[in-house]
């Protein structure tokens, strides 16, 4: 490295983590052994997204690549020289705009200013959201480059969310059937008592199943699941990721399974979203799959988006709770008409689980 011993950029925000609208503080330590001629040293925060993959499914058969990049912001501010005197006394200027920084420590404090409407800070299959310092000495015909992530966290009041303190009952009926010939119906509902959540909260969920078929259902799973939407300008993909997934008790033929005070627990340090990301998008969804015997081809499925947010629903503005309705009510109810399998996952169009 020469004369130049040290370089290093430290930040003080604890974990290097900020918020939107916050400050970035820090400095630059430079420590060289002999006189150093240096037209200057500058220090450039910025925050790009970049998707990217690898299409084989076109017609031809090649192997398309595909990718895109957003940038945010970019800003530079000047360590060095600056204008104010005596900001580093043990430095010359030596003409042709370059200045002698003589052997020593040198710290250069900084402080950037964080944007207020970011999208967080997010890593994915094809994609990321990243946020970088970079501080760069510029010598005589090369560069000295050091580079250094902070990450970004947006708050997501649930408060200011509409229907997020709001209680949810969805429910969906199927026609079960086997290889020869039609074996009744499966009635399921899922019963939130909100739909905003924070990471690490437990979600409670009750649910109620009707199993007016002669199958047994063999396979019953509670699921959270985070969908990624990924857009270019010529193609768009979706990926799905298991967050959390609960195995519920097997409900036989011609029974009824009254399920409560189940729960998935939220992984902690999830993403609340990705507003102002415009190559990203992510939703959460929980997932109630029932699975009938082999002898079946039909499955049900009941999705719920979810909205995760880092600031918890006040206990008071929560609307009364109620234990789901009955097969019985939903099915003489005029003003509750089942929607059909389609009609369910149409709802929330979500790749394939």
């Amino acid at each position: 490295m020469g004369s130049l011993s040290t370089f290093e950029v430290i930040i003080f925000n604890h974990n290097g983590v900020c918020e939107p609208g916050d400050k970035l503080e820090g400095e630059v330590i430079v420590e060289n052994t002999r006189p150093m001629k240096i037209k200057e040293i500058r220090l450039e925060s910025s925050g790009i997204a970049h998707v990217h993959w690898v299409d084989t499914r076109n017609a031809e058969g090649s192997v398309e690549p595909e990718s895109a990049d957003e940038q945010y912001y970019k800003c530079t501010e000047t360590l060095f020289p600056q204008q104010e005197e005596n900001v580093v006394p043990n430095s010359l200027r030596i003409g042709d705009g370059y200045h002698e920084l003589q052997p020593g420590h040198h710290s250069f404090p900084f402080k950037f200013p964080i944007p207020p409407k970011l999208p967080c800070s997010f890593e994915g299959p094809y994609g990321h959201v990243r946020y970088f310092l970079k501080a760069i000495i510029e010598k005589p015909w090369k560069l000295k480059v050091n580079t250094r992530p902070f990450t970004v966290k947006s708050r997501l009041d649930l408060n200011n969310i509409p229907h997020c303190s709001e209680e949810l009952v969805k429910s969906s009926n199927i026609q079960l059937s086997s290889i020869l010939f039609s074996t009744g119906s499966c009635f399921a509902s899922l019963h939130l008592s909100k739909r905003g959540f924070i990471p690490g909260e437990e979600i409670p969920v009750n649910i109620f199943i009707k199993n007016d078929s002669k199958l047994n259902i063999r396979s019953c799973t509670l699921a959270l699941k985070m969908i990624l939407h990924y857009e270019t300008p010529s193609q768009s993909r979706r990926t799905t990721i298991n967050l959390a997934k609960v195995k519920l008790d097997k409900v036989r033929a011609e029974s009824t399974s009254d399920t409560f005070n189940n729960s998935l627990r939220i992984p902690a340090d999830l993403p609340p979203n990705l507003n102002g990301c415009g190559l990203i998008n992510v939703r959460y969804v929980l997932l109630l799959k029932m699975k009938p015997s082999f002898m079946s081809l039909s499955c049900l499925k009941i999705p719920v988006e979810i909205v995760i947010g880092t600031i918890p629903i006040n206990p008071s503005t929560l609307s009364l709770s109620h234990p789901p309705p009955s097969y019985i009510e939903v099915m003489t109810s005029e003003s509750n008409a089942l929607p059909n399998y389609q009609d369910a996952i149409i709802t929330y169009p979500v790749a394939p689980l």
